[in-house]
């Protein structure tokens, strides 16, 4: 038998007590990223779920102007907002693309003006470009849609 000395209660030293706290701390870290984690999760849920009754809200106004648009024509009323573009093919363009309230193509668009695809998405383009249309690439299409900006909403 050896006469090692094994105390009983180990004493606490500086070492132990500072590892205990780091633990301690790790472990309230821990926590907190949970914390933090469902917070984000139910954050991203609300925002989802916000984002569809926008989308479902917009969808409705859309078709519902839609309707107007082509329910006024039939009468021959002229619905469509006057936007300041003082290039006849612009406004042309931007009339029949804002007939469109789910977005077209430069191909229907040009289908609608008797117009060549390619003059056609030049004056597209042009309208993103001065913000009166907004550009998507869905797939291999490219949808446009016609954009009431303040410009536009301002000189009525």
């Amino acid at each position: 038998m050896s006469n090692t000395h094994v105390p009983a209660v180990m004493e606490t030293s500086p070492a132990v007590e500072e590892i205990q706290k780091v633990k301690a701390l790790i472990r309230h870290l821990d926590a907190l990223d949970t914390r933090i984690e469902q917070a984000q999760q139910d954050c991203n849920a609300m925002f989802e779920e916000l984002r569809k009754d926008y989308n479902d809200i917009l969808t409705e106004l859309k078709h519902h102007v839609h309707n107007s648009v082509v329910t006024a024509d039939r009468y021959g009323y002229d619905l469509i907002p006057d936007v300041p573009l003082d290039d006849r093919k612009l406004k042309n363009a931007w009339i029949a693309l804002f007939r469109h309230h789910n977005g077209a193509t430069a191909d229907e668009i040009a289908e609608d003006l008797h117009r060549h695809r390619t003059t056609v998405s030049t004056y597209l383009n042009t309208l993103v470009l001065m913000q009166y249309a907004q550009k998507d690439r869905i797939g291999h299409e490219i949808y446009y849609k016609a954009v009431l900006n303040e410009k536009s909403e301002n000189s009525r």
